[in-house]
Formats: structure tokens, C-alpha cells, sequence
């Protein structure tokens, strides 16, 4: 079964083959059976050389970081992008009411019909829905950043709070 390109991999790969078009080894690698990104390492290895070449332009780079950057402080396009599965909108309204009513994303899946655990997921990052309350209150991490530091060990800082060592672990400084 053939790969799938997404629409920013597609833009990406035919503004590859634009400039990099006089490129006779790319060119003899970019047949029709390899466009159809099945694996071949000789068009991969290819469409590696051409994608740091593509990237070492600073034309190119500037453009695509400055597009990236608007793009992902823009939370309506944010949103327009994880909602982007097409859902009707009573089911949409099913899976907001039922994840404000109890914020644990897998029970929501099970009682609402035709929602996946994925769909629900995008659908309250759309909505702007926060899925779980945080394990540790701030003031009890700012206690555990300190019990750590000074050197107790993590299973016993762990017990305490009632969390996995690997939470207290994963705590920023």
C-alpha cells in the first residue's frame, strides 16, 4: 500500500523538485513507481541529499521557519488543524458536553458512539478542553523539586504524594 504525503510534505517535495530539477541524479531517481514513496533506498537516499541541500538555502529556510513560526502562534489556525476530522456536529456536542462532564478521555470514547480515542482527543484540543487535572498541585512540586534536590531518594518522594517515581523524576527545576 502506498505511503500518503501530507499536504505540507507534498508542498515541500514539489518545491524540491522545482529547484533541484537540473539535478540529473535526482531526476533519475524520481521515477513514477518512486514518487509513490515505496521503499527504495536509492530515491531516499536521493530525496536525503536533496532535502539538506533544499534546506542549506537560506531562502528557503526563512521562508518555511517564518511560515511555521506564524502558523503555530495562531491558535485559530492551531485549532482548524486539530479539528480538522470531519465529525457531525451533534456527535461533536456529544463529546464536549461528555468531556466537561468527566475529563478522562478514554471513558468519553466508550460512552460516546463513533468517537475514537484519537477523534476525542483532537476534538477537546479544539475545544480548548483540558483532559485531566495535573497529579501534583504547584506547590507540591515546588515541595518535591526541593525534597529531591536535597537528596531523598525519588521512590520515597513518590510514596508520599501518591505518583509514580518517574513523575517527581520529570519535574523542571
Amino acid at each position: 500500500m502506498p505511503h500518503r504525503l501530507s499536504k505540507a510534505a507534498r508542498k515541500k517535495l514539489a518545491a524540491l523538485m522545482t529547484q533541484l530539477n537540473r539535478d540529473p541524479a535526482l531526476r533519475a531517481a524520481t521515477s513514477a513507481r518512486m514518487k509513490r514513496r515505496r521503499a527504495d533506498p536509492a530515491f531516499n537516499a536521493a530525496h536525503r541529499r536533496a532535502m539538506k541541500r533544499l534546506w542549506a538555502d537560506p531562502k528557503f529556510k526563512a521562508a518555511t521557519s517564518a511560515r511555521m513560526k506564524r502558523n503555530n502562534a495562531d491558535p485559530a489556525f492551531r485549532a482548524k488543524q486539530s479539528a480538522s476530522v470531519s465529525l457531525p456536529p451533534a456527535t461533536r456536542a456529544a463529546i464536549i458536553a461528555a468531556l466537561r462532564a468527566d475529563p478522562h478521555a478514554k471513558r468519553v470514547a466508550k460512552s460516546v458512539g463513533g468517537a475514537s480515542y484519537q477523534t476525542v482527543l483532537r476534538v477537546a484540543k479544539a475545544a480548548g478542553i483540558k483532559l485531566r487535572p495535573p497529579k501534583l498541585t504547584p506547590h507540591q512540586k515546588r515541595e518535591a523539586i526541593q525534597r529531591r534536590d536535597g537528596g531523598e531518594p525519588l521512590g520515597a518522594i513518590a510514596r508520599s504524594y501518591n505518583v509514580h517515581p518517574s513523575t517527581i523524576c520529570r519535574l523542571a527545576a
